[in-house]
């Protein structure tokens, strides 16, 4: 419900017919606090993962290494078993 209400899928038309002044100021202060909190938590994530993936510090080498690997086996061009070094 929430979704919807954020992307507008729902009958405005009720609430700003029940009260002309009252209806959109809560229904906007709702829509903003909603899209605040999902926009922390979709920064608290990303930031997060920023953290995880500084503390382990992967080695550049080893990553491409296996970003290329993932690639060729996605593209069927490696079997999976088949491990490039």
């Amino acid at each position: 419900m929430l979704f919807k209400i954020i992307l507008m899928k729902f009958d405005t038309i009720e609430l700003f017919e029940a009260d002309a002044v009252l209806g959109p100021i809560v229904l906007t202060l709702f829509i903003f606090t909603v899209v605040f909190m999902c926009l922390n938590m979709f920064v608290a994530i990303i930031n997060d993962s920023f953290r995880q993936a500084k503390d382990e510090k992967l080695d550049d080498d080893h990553m491409i290494s296996y970003m290329f690997d993932r690639f060729l086996c996605w593209t069927r061009k490696v079997d999976s078993d088949m491990k490039m070094k």
